[in-house]
């Protein structure tokens, strides 16, 4: 895959190379048979579609040596908009202070039903001597509840795998709005104007490769550092006219029971470059390559997956519009109803909060604060200007007084 040279979207071409014309051939119409049959759902079985296999994850591919990899097992079981999506660090087999090592999400259409498993080693690690004190009273597993159908950058690597795998019945027109590929606070995230365009294309010779890329209008969504404000900043030129932000290339396909599946998909996010003088250009901000080694039709399994047995300490998202960011609880015996009773009660002895709230807090940053620090810095401004004048009516009192005397 060659990156995008200029800010110019139209400009962006993937171009590749087959030995035979017969590979053409059966390229182009399996491409073809793409755009029509989404590759995540079967034709004729009902049961559902199970793909495993590997991802790889690098920042800055251009460095030498990258400063962060990371690869993890993954498989994911997709059945229209309802999936399951698992995935272990590679790294757990031979890091014992790992405490994230595996994690399972669930999507019913409605919500993402998020669950992370902690190595005991990592815990015990992370705590020290504490731990034998406090391990009677730490939740064995971690979970949280996402609002809709798009994993939110907070899972970073669910996101990811999500997108080339389970994405289609949020995707699947030829073009239309998405989420940026890069890592936002969750008021950021589920902000109506947080968008970028996606489109998706077949290019080469016969529609070799089928790729969806993501663009970006010329602007971005960030938080003000000084006031915690969430504004929009339009990008100096050439890059105020748009760019592309992200392309993911399905490079090879099989045919499983009359659905198509991507044996291999790559993705670039791209970062515009600032530099004086010289053309403009993008950088390569992270790569990641699903390869499959395993695909077959099966069944997804129960939706929401299963909670692990013991104490589950829930995150719970669902009820942001009612004025509540999150609710905390232990479950011991499965995912709760949004009108269970612990919900309910947890809901009365809980402040009501907003996302943009939680983010603030979290930032340590407070309106009244806010409002404080900004008195304080116009005091300040104020007060030598203030002692020159409070001077100069003290120096002309005093020879007032004594014209006088």
């Amino acid at each position: 895959m060659v990156p995008p040279k200029t800010h110019d979207m139209k400009s962006y071409d993937v171009k590749t190379k087959c030995t035979t014309a017969s590979a053409r051939v059966v390229a182009g119409l399996v491409c073809a048979a793409l755009l029509a049959v989404p590759y995540a759902v079967l034709a004729d079985a009902p049961a559902g579609l199970t793909v495993s296999g590997v991802y790889t994850y690098v920042v800055y591919p251009d460095r030498h040596p990258p400063p962060y990899t990371a690869r993890y097992r993954f498989r994911a079981q997709v059945l229209g908009g309802r999936w399951v999506i698992g995935y272990e660090d590679l790294a757990s087999a031979t890091n014992p202070a790992l405490v994230n090592v595996r994690a399972t999400a669930s999507c019913d259409g409605t919500n993402i039903y998020f669950v992370q498993f902690q190595s005991q080693s990592g815990v015990s690690n992370a705590w020290g001597a504490r731990y034998e004190a406090v391990r009677p009273k730490l939740a064995t597993t971690l979970a949280e509840i996402f609002p809709g159908t798009y994993p939110p950058p907070k899972e970073p690597t669910l996101q990811r795998l999500w997108l080339p795998f389970a994405s289609r019945s949020v995707l699947g027109a030829p073009r239309g709005i998405a989420k940026p590929p890069f890592s936002v606070d969750l008021a950021i995230f589920y902000e109506t104007d947080y968008q970028c365009g996606y489109y998706w294309s077949d290019d080469g010779p016969g529609g070799q490769m089928r790729q969806i890329v993501l663009t970006n209008a010329g602007s971005v969504l960030h938080r003000d550092s000084t006031d915690g404000k969430i504004r929009r900043r339009q990008l100096a030129p050439p890059y105020d006219k748009g760019y592309v932000e992200g392309v993911g290339v399905y490079e090879r396909t099989t045919n499983v029971e009359e659905a198509l599946v991507p044996l291999q998909f790559k993705f670039t996010a791209y970062s515009p470059q600032f530099k004086i003088g010289g053309a403009p250009a993008l950088s390569r901000v992270y790569t990641y390559t699903c390869v499959v080694t395993d695909c077959y039709p099966s069944s997804i399994g129960p939706i929401p997956a299963p909670l692990p047995r013991g104490r589950v300490l829930v995150t719970d998202r669902r009820f942001e519009r009612d004025g509540w960011s999150q609710l905390d609880y232990i479950a011991t015996n499965g995912w709760l109803e949004a009108g269970d009773p612990l919900i309910i009660a947890r809901k009365k002895n809980t402040l009501k909060s907003s996302l943009n709230q939680e983010v603030l807090s979290a930032l340590n940053i407070s309106p009244g604060r806010i409002h404080w620090l900004r008195y304080a810095i116009c005091v300040l401004l104020v007060l030598p200007l203030g002692l020159v004048v409070l001077r100069g009516l003290v120096q002309k009192l005093k020879r007032e007084v004594k014209g006088k005397a």
